[in-house]
């Protein structure tokens, strides 16, 4: 990966996380607007449920006969009404639920990215800094203990930016495409050689 690369990822990770927020305002704003929607429903049937009960009561000085009919009706409708009224509010209640349960998945994902952002961003520096150094030692410096060290740095800072990449790295025996400047086993000779 070069110095190009690098505010490619940074963009890629800004823009993901851009993208979260206005997911979550659309989402949000859709199941706010059912929300709405039920509780005008709730509030008709509590309307209706009140005029009933007020044409009941204007009834009471009539004929014995339609006011047994009229309560029993009423009863009726009253139950039918709080049976409505009952599932409008589980359902507004399931609708929360679902709403708060995806605003705390688009939290989390936004947190995990940001992690990952900051582990990605402490990968490219250390490997960045390598490259410096190593840049350093081919033009006759001997800085092999920084490089190893920064080396030691970067493979860890990798580990945390590409967990994925871990896996597919222990049966290689190592970071592909790396190349020491020193030779396999010719660490500590080189310096002696060249001293600044």
């Amino acid at each position: 990966m070069n110095e190009v690369d690098a505010p490619y990822l940074f963009n890629e990770a800004q823009q993901a996380l851009n993208r979260a927020p206005v997911l979550h305002n659309e989402t949000f704003l859709r199941y706010q607007d059912e929300m709405s929607q039920l509780e005008a429903e709730v509030k008709e049937l509590v309307e209706k449920r009140d005029i009933y009960k007020l044409l009941s009561e204007q009834c009471e000085g009539e004929v014995k006969s339609l006011r047994a009919e009229l309560d029993t009706a009423q009863k009726e409708h009253a139950d039918l009404v709080e049976q409505e009224l009952r599932t409008a509010k589980s359902v507004a209640e399931i609708t929360r639920a679902n709403a708060e349960e995806m605003v705390a998945q688009y939290k989390s994902n936004v947190e995990a990215a940001q992690d990952r952002l900051k582990d990605i961003v402490e990968y490219v520096k250390w490997q960045s800094r390598r490259e410096a150094l190593e840049e350093v030692y081919a033009r006759g410096f001997d800085l092999s203990a920084k490089i190893k060290n920064a080396r030691k740095l970067e493979d860890e800072a990798k580990k945390f930016a590409y967990p994925e990449d871990e896996e597919d790295s222990e049966g290689s025996g190592g970071s592909v495409g790396r190349e020491d400047p020193d030779g396999p086993d010719d660490e500590a000779g080189y310096g002696e050689e060249h001293v600044a």
